[in-house]
């Protein structure tokens, strides 16, 4: 069996989507995110339909930011719906207003924490760190 042919079957082949696929380093991060917290904050009040773009946006750069880290892009969902549960949980406690800003500050802190953390600086399975070429050529035209 083929290196290919087994990674697609043992579920380790990612999707190579340009953009979308590989490891965004702390620099490329913040550069995407900085301006989506200013989106996101202008278009919190034309409704939950605008800032749900923008949040799918700053989720695609989250999995690339945790790929980098070497950890699963998976945690970024299992992020999101955590402190919507908690916004949830909190608006029976404390009123739907001090909930919201309770979870924005959760979220807040991931945003914060993923910009500081500084990626590996090797290989991983998601690529060669940003900034480096492949080491081998087959997985450049692979």
């Amino acid at each position: 069996m083929t290196d290919r042919l087994q990674q697609a079957t043992s579920g380790r082949a990612g999707l190579k989507l340009g953009w979308l696929s590989g490891r965004a380093n702390r620099k490329e991060y913040w550069i995407w995110i900085a301006p989506l917290l200013v989106i996101e904050i202008l278009l919190f009040g034309l409704g939950p339909v605008a800032t749900l773009a923008v949040a799918i946006v700053r989720l695609l750069v989250w999995i690339r930011r945790l790929h980098d880290l070497g950890w699963t892009g998976w945690i970024a969902p299992i992020f999101n719906v955590a402190a919507s549960v908690l916004a949830f949980a909190l608006q029976f406690a404390l009123g739907p207003d001090p909930a919201a800003l309770a979870a924005a500050g959760v979220v807040l802190a991931g945003i914060v924490v993923l910009g500081c953390l500084p990626g590996q600086p090797f290989d991983n399975e998601f690529g060669p760190p940003p900034g480096r070429k492949a080491a081998n050529p087959a997985e450049t035209f692979g």
